[in-house]
Protein backbone atom coordinates (compact mmCIF):
# COMPACT_ATOMS: atom_id res chain seq x y z
CA UNK A 1 0.00 0.00 0.00
CA UNK A 2 1.25 3.37 -1.07
CA UNK A 3 0.65 6.22 1.01
CA UNK A 4 2.05 9.24 -0.44
CA UNK A 5 1.38 10.11 -3.77
CA UNK A 6 4.32 11.23 -5.67
CA UNK A 7 2.17 14.68 -6.72
CA UNK A 8 2.11 16.94 -4.00
CA UNK A 9 -1.30 19.53 -3.67
CA UNK A 10 -0.94 22.55 -5.49
CA UNK A 11 0.04 24.84 -2.13
CA UNK A 12 0.29 28.33 -2.42
CA UNK A 13 3.33 29.73 -0.31
CA UNK A 14 2.42 32.91 -0.08
CA UNK A 15 0.01 31.19 2.46
CA UNK A 16 2.88 30.31 4.34
CA UNK A 17 3.33 32.20 7.92
CA UNK A 18 6.67 32.49 9.87
CA UNK A 19 6.96 32.88 13.15
CA UNK A 20 9.93 32.26 15.88
CA UNK A 21 9.16 28.82 15.83
CA UNK A 22 6.92 27.88 13.46
CA UNK A 23 6.21 27.58 10.22
CA UNK A 24 2.37 27.80 9.87
CA UNK A 25 1.09 26.29 6.88
CA UNK A 26 -1.23 24.19 4.79
CA UNK A 27 -0.71 20.40 5.62
CA UNK A 28 1.19 18.08 2.73
CA UNK A 29 1.10 14.18 2.65
CA UNK A 30 4.29 13.69 5.07
CA UNK A 31 2.68 15.46 7.81
CA UNK A 32 0.02 12.29 7.79
CA UNK A 33 1.48 10.37 10.88
CA UNK A 34 2.28 13.57 12.64
CA UNK A 35 -0.81 15.00 12.76
CA UNK A 36 -2.20 11.46 13.61
CA UNK A 37 -0.23 12.35 16.81
CA UNK A 38 -1.29 15.72 17.63
CA UNK A 39 -4.39 13.87 18.21
CA UNK A 40 -4.99 11.77 21.68
CA UNK A 41 -7.68 11.13 24.01
CA UNK A 42 -7.48 14.31 25.61
CA UNK A 43 -8.28 16.49 22.27
CA UNK A 44 -10.73 13.87 21.04
CA UNK A 45 -12.28 14.27 24.09
CA UNK A 46 -12.51 17.78 24.59
CA UNK A 47 -13.25 18.37 20.46
CA UNK A 48 -16.05 15.48 21.21
CA UNK A 49 -14.88 13.94 18.26
CA UNK A 50 -15.68 10.32 17.20
CA UNK A 51 -13.27 8.05 17.94
CA UNK A 52 -12.71 7.26 13.74
CA UNK A 53 -11.34 11.01 13.75
CA UNK A 54 -7.76 10.29 14.32
CA UNK A 55 -7.79 8.25 11.32
CA UNK A 56 -10.43 10.24 8.91
CA UNK A 57 -7.43 13.05 9.80
CA UNK A 58 -4.46 11.38 9.01
CA UNK A 59 -6.05 9.57 5.68
CA UNK A 60 -7.66 13.62 4.93
CA UNK A 61 -3.88 14.60 5.02
CA UNK A 62 -2.17 11.58 2.88
CA UNK A 63 -4.86 12.83 0.35
CA UNK A 64 -4.28 16.70 0.58
CA UNK A 65 -7.85 17.66 1.77
CA UNK A 66 -7.01 20.01 4.47
CA UNK A 67 -4.23 21.76 1.56
CA UNK A 68 -6.63 24.43 1.58
CA UNK A 69 -6.97 27.92 3.08
CA UNK A 70 -8.35 27.40 5.92
CA UNK A 71 -6.49 24.54 7.69
CA UNK A 72 -3.10 24.51 9.19
CA UNK A 73 -0.32 22.84 10.42
CA UNK A 74 1.98 24.39 13.44
CA UNK A 75 5.29 23.17 12.38
CA UNK A 76 8.18 23.90 14.61
CA UNK A 77 11.43 23.72 12.62
CA UNK A 78 12.85 21.53 14.99
CA UNK A 79 10.17 19.25 16.23
CA UNK A 80 8.10 19.00 13.40
CA UNK A 81 4.32 18.96 13.70
CA UNK A 82 3.20 20.28 16.67
CA UNK A 83 -0.31 20.82 15.71
CA UNK A 84 -3.09 22.62 13.79
CA UNK A 85 -5.25 25.20 13.16
CA UNK A 86 -8.30 26.13 11.47
CA UNK A 87 -10.54 29.14 10.30
CA UNK A 88 -13.22 28.14 8.61
CA UNK A 89 -15.66 30.58 7.01
CA UNK A 90 -18.75 30.84 9.09
CA UNK A 91 -22.02 32.25 6.62
CA UNK A 92 -19.18 34.08 5.15
CA UNK A 93 -15.50 34.45 4.09
CA UNK A 94 -15.23 37.60 6.40
CA UNK A 95 -16.59 35.61 9.65
CA UNK A 96 -14.22 32.62 10.28
CA UNK A 97 -14.34 29.97 13.11
CA UNK A 98 -11.00 29.51 15.05
CA UNK A 99 -10.39 26.27 16.06
CA UNK A 100 -7.29 24.24 17.16
CA UNK A 101 -5.48 21.89 18.81
CA UNK A 102 -1.77 21.03 20.36
CA UNK A 103 -0.44 17.83 20.72
CA UNK A 104 0.49 16.22 24.16
CA UNK A 105 4.50 16.80 24.21
CA UNK A 106 3.80 20.20 22.56
CA UNK A 107 1.50 21.59 25.39
CA UNK A 108 2.04 24.34 27.89
CA UNK A 109 4.93 26.04 25.53
CA UNK A 110 2.87 28.89 23.85
CA UNK A 111 2.51 27.42 20.49
CA UNK A 112 -1.13 28.17 20.26
CA UNK A 113 -0.26 31.51 21.48
CA UNK A 114 2.44 32.12 18.99
CA UNK A 115 0.13 30.51 16.25
CA UNK A 116 -2.62 32.59 16.87
CA UNK A 117 -0.50 35.65 16.93
CA UNK A 118 0.71 35.13 13.63
CA UNK A 119 -1.88 33.89 11.50
CA UNK A 120 -4.21 36.52 12.77
CA UNK A 121 -2.69 39.06 10.98
CA UNK A 122 -2.88 36.64 7.72
CA UNK A 123 -6.51 36.42 7.99
CA UNK A 124 -7.08 39.76 8.12
CA UNK A 125 -5.28 40.41 4.71
CA UNK A 126 -7.55 37.09 3.69
CA UNK A 127 -10.03 38.77 3.97
CA UNK A 128 -11.57 37.65 7.86
CA UNK A 129 -13.45 40.91 9.57
CA UNK A 130 -14.86 38.90 12.45
CA UNK A 131 -13.36 36.05 14.29
CA UNK A 132 -15.29 33.53 16.37
CA UNK A 133 -14.30 30.90 18.80
CA UNK A 134 -15.98 28.69 21.78
CA UNK A 135 -14.34 26.17 24.06
CA UNK A 136 -15.39 24.79 26.82
CA UNK A 137 -15.43 26.55 30.12
CA UNK A 138 -13.39 24.02 32.24
CA UNK A 139 -10.56 24.38 29.63
CA UNK A 140 -8.54 26.92 31.10
CA UNK A 141 -5.71 26.70 28.68
CA UNK A 142 -7.77 27.33 25.92
CA UNK A 143 -9.84 29.94 27.37
CA UNK A 144 -6.30 31.85 28.46
CA UNK A 145 -4.97 31.69 24.96
CA UNK A 146 -8.25 32.90 22.79
CA UNK A 147 -7.52 36.22 25.75
CA UNK A 148 -4.36 36.31 24.99
CA UNK A 149 -4.95 36.63 21.48
CA UNK A 150 -7.24 39.11 21.57
CA UNK A 151 -10.51 37.35 21.33
CA UNK A 152 -13.60 38.77 24.40
CA UNK A 153 -15.91 36.38 26.07
CA UNK A 154 -19.51 37.15 24.68
CA UNK A 155 -21.97 34.49 26.22
CA UNK A 156 -21.71 30.98 27.65
CA UNK A 157 -24.14 28.89 26.03
CA UNK A 158 -24.28 25.15 25.82
CA UNK A 159 -22.70 23.37 22.75
CA UNK A 160 -23.37 19.68 21.84
CA UNK A 161 -20.06 18.21 20.40
CA UNK A 162 -20.32 15.63 17.59
CA UNK A 163 -20.09 12.77 19.63
CA UNK A 164 -23.63 14.22 21.13
CA UNK A 165 -22.32 15.39 24.63
CA UNK A 166 -23.44 18.81 25.44
CA UNK A 167 -20.77 20.59 27.61
CA UNK A 168 -21.24 24.36 28.87
CA UNK A 169 -18.95 26.64 26.43
CA UNK A 170 -17.90 30.07 26.04
CA UNK A 171 -18.17 31.86 22.87
CA UNK A 172 -15.24 34.13 21.49
CA UNK A 173 -15.04 37.32 19.16
CA UNK A 174 -12.58 39.16 17.84
CA UNK A 175 -13.27 41.84 15.20
CA UNK A 176 -10.50 42.47 12.66
CA UNK A 177 -12.97 45.72 10.92
CA UNK A 178 -11.58 47.41 8.03
CA UNK A 179 -11.27 50.91 8.23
Amino acid sequence: MRLFSKQRPCIDESTFVDTTRLLIRPPIPEDSAACGETVDDFVVEQQGWLPEYREQLVAGVVRGLYASRTERVLFDRSAGVVGMLSARPVGSWATREVGYWVGPRFRGQGYMAEGLEGFIPWLFEDGADVLIARTALDNVASRRILAGAGFIEMYESPHTLPNGVTVASMYYERCLRRM
